[in-house]
């Protein structure tokens, strides 16, 4: 009972399976039969399907932390203390360029963040 979701569905489809083995009128053994053969041979068609399901991408701590990174920002102007504002994902945000980047308006890609401050590097002419 502590398995997955789809396997209590397989678990249920069995016991219908031995239900109807039961209203057909065979045996006691026959009906056990039958839920031990749908249960086993579902589940074991179950984890074949997941064990080979490569279309699902899975996210590793890292990427969920790093979901901005790739990402493009526009700079219109850079402040005097080398941070810019940033209009990104429906908020203005602080950003500071990456150390050895020119400090120019254009198109720059996120990099990281450092505590809420996006670290870019330029990227392309606007």
């Amino acid at each position: 009972m502590l398995l997955g979701t789809f396997y209590l569905l397989i678990l249920g489809l069995s016991a219908i399976a031995a239900f109807v083995i039961a209203v057909v009128g065979l045996s006691f053994t026959a009906q056990l039969l039958g839920f031990a053969l749908f249960g086993i041979i579902g589940c074991v068609l179950l984890s074949l399907k997941k064990k080979n399901d490569t279309g699902r991408k899975t996210l590793d701590a890292a990427q969920i932390q790093n979901l901005n990174d790739g990402q493009i920002v526009t700079v219109e102007h850079w402040k005097e203390d080398g941070t810019a504002d940033v209009f990104f994902r429906g908020t203005h945000w602080q950003a500071a360029a990456e150390k050895g980047q020119t400090l120019k308006p254009g198109l720059w890609s996120i990099t990281g963040m450092n505590a809420n401050t996006l670290i870019i590097k330029f990227h392309k002419e606007k």
